[in-house]
């Protein structure tokens, strides 16, 4: 299980769901993890392997703080990713601005603030992995916020790769299908819209 020893990886929104899941697999498979999530998301029995920065990943100054403070912890940054994200749900119409900022800041935003940030302390080999959905590119009814800022990320991960690929530095998204996770649940207890 250690094909991935020494790797020093940092994951956005890792204090629970499918965040915590991939922190928790690259530890298991060798790799020094720190989890970036808000201080009231650090959970109590977050695994003793795992290290742990709080910050807003909508804000350029806290990712700044909150990615150099992983690398500080972890002697560097071979991996990030970006996986904090955020839903919405309703119809267009009963949408507030609230609602629409708030997705594309921490879903989109976030993504690109944390790959600037981790792209100015990577070296050459640094992998940046964005968490996607299949909702991106096959949307549904009552999730354009979300749908929006999930294929946005292809574009930005499509741009991003060209930008650092020079640096040595690859750019991914990943595109999961549906799953167990806190986020989920108010999809999955929604009415028909």
């Amino acid at each position: 299980m250690g094909d991935l020893d020494g790797l020093r990886a940092l994951v956005t929104g890792g204090a629970a769901g499918i965040g915590l899941a991939i922190a928790t697999g690259l530890n298991a498979r060798g790799a020094h993890v720190v989890v970036l999530d808000r201080p009231a998301q650090r959970p109590t029995d977050l695994d003793g392997d795992l290290g742990f920065v709080t910050g807003d990943i909508s804000d350029a100054d806290s990712v700044r703080r909150a990615v150099r403070a992983a690398a500080d912890q972890l002697g560097g940054l071979d991996v990030l990713i970006n996986n904090a994200g955020v839903g919405s749900q309703g119809r267009v119409q009963d949408h507030t601005d609230e609602d629409w900022r708030q997705v594309l800041e921490v879903n989109l935003t976030g993504s690109f603030l944390g790959a600037r940030a981790a792209a100015r302390v990577m070296g050459e080999g640094g992998r940046i992995v964005f968490t996607g959905s299949v909702l991106g590119e096959r949307p549904r009814a009552g999730l354009a916020a979300y749908s929006a800022s999930k294929a946005g990320l292809v574009g930005l991960a499509k741009s991003l790769a060209l930008d650092l690929a020079p640096s040595g530095i690859t750019v991914n998204v990943v595109a999961p299908g549906w799953f167990d996770s806190p986020l989920a649940e108010g999809w999955k207890k929604r009415p028909k819209l």
